[in-house]
């Protein structure tokens, strides 16, 4: 929807540091930042989420790795939310190389908006000061989403991003939440080909 306004939707969450990964079937949610316009950040902490939870029905939602912020949200809070933006994808858009940390949020906020070095291991601590992270997480991405919107359209790169990359991303991120139909016929009568 066209009337529909973007909110950037960052989520903080308690994963085992020894692991250094997050798994969406099993971290615990901290807090969850929505953003809008370029210094608007909320922050709902784990008190207020609720699988009762009312969603807006017309948001736009943007993202940074949408794939994982949405099966964290159908995990824990019974909401598929789609991903109609995500910065990420568009920095792959704008630069296809993958050098280690290119496309991370850091990166891209320190070297096109601006920010400062917050890191998120200074926070793993202290609930504050994850909130704070969190805040600052949703006002880059949204910043980043309307930098980058115009280099896409510069580059002319937005109708890939738009017909191609989106799309795959929410399929790819409902195929790993809830896996994929297999024709076990046809898979045996494929692996007799080969």
């Amino acid at each position: 929807d066209e009337r529909a306004d973007t909110v950037a939707l960052d989520i903080e969450t308690k994963y085992d540091k020894e692991d250094d990964r997050s798994h969406p079937f099993s971290d615990q949610i901290l807090c969850i930042g929505l953003g809008y316009e370029d210094s608007h950040a909320y922050v709902l902490t784990s008190n207020a989420l609720t699988p009762q939870l009312k969603w807006p029905k017309y948001t736009r939602w943007l993202y940074h790795n949408g794939q994982f912020d949405t099966q964290e949200i159908a995990q824990h809070l019974g909401a598929w939310l789609p991903i109609s933006h995500d910065t990420m994808l568009q920095s792959y858009t704008l630069d296809e190389r993958s050098e280690r940390g290119l496309h991370k949020l850091k990166h891209l906020a320190r070297e096109f908006v601006g920010a400062d070095f917050y890191e998120e291991e200074e926070h793993h601590d202290n609930l504050n000061d994850i909130y704070e992270y969190n805040a600052k997480d949703v006002c880059y991405t949204y910043r980043l989403h309307n930098l980058f919107s115009t280099k896409q359209a510069q580059d002319q790169v937005s109708n890939p991003y738009e017909s191609l990359l989106l799309p795959a991303s929410e399929m790819l991120a409902r195929s790993q939440y809830r896996g994929i139909y297999i024709n076990q016929e046809n898979v045996n009568h494929i692996e007799v080909t080969f």
